[in-house]
């Protein structure tokens, strides 16, 4: 890990899945690496309205919901919201899917389980670190 690892601690997340103990999951792993979990969400619709009210920097967004899916509430939540970064997840690696997601603005993309190394790399990459001062 470089020096300037751990440069997105203290970032606004917002954790988004139909599944209960998968939230708690995350959230746990987003917090233990040092990020600020402001909340969570169960649906699509509430991740939408959750964002308005809570602005995060960051949403981790299920692709498979019922009521509204990841890909609709992504289209949403950058409509209102283009500043927000969205990392997508899945338990599935449909490439279509992926691909839909990041011509609509998603950053990335997790697959579950999640583990500690890839959500490290992936903020890596949806928070550059800032270049060195000459």
């Amino acid at each position: 890990m470089s020096g300037a690892a751990g440069h997105w601690r203290g970032r606004r997340v917002l954790v988004v899945d139909d599944e209960k103990f998968i939230r708690v999951i995350l959230c746990r792993m987003l917090t233990e690496l040092g990020l600020d979990v402001v909340g969570s969400a169960g649906d699509g619709h509430e991740a939408v309205e959750k964002c308005v009210a809570l602005s995060p920097d960051l949403v981790t967004l299920d692709i498979s919901m019922p009521e509204m899916d990841g890909l609709t509430a992504l289209r949403a939540i950058l409509a209102r919201q283009p500043e927000i970064r969205v990392l997508m997840s899945s338990s599935f690696g449909d490439k279509r899917v992926i691909a839909e997601a990041v011509r609509d603005g998603a950053r990335g993309y997790l697959t579950k389980p999640f583990d500690l190394a890839s959500i490290r790399e992936k903020l890596d990459l949806i928070f550059p670190a800032a270049a060195p001062v000459a």
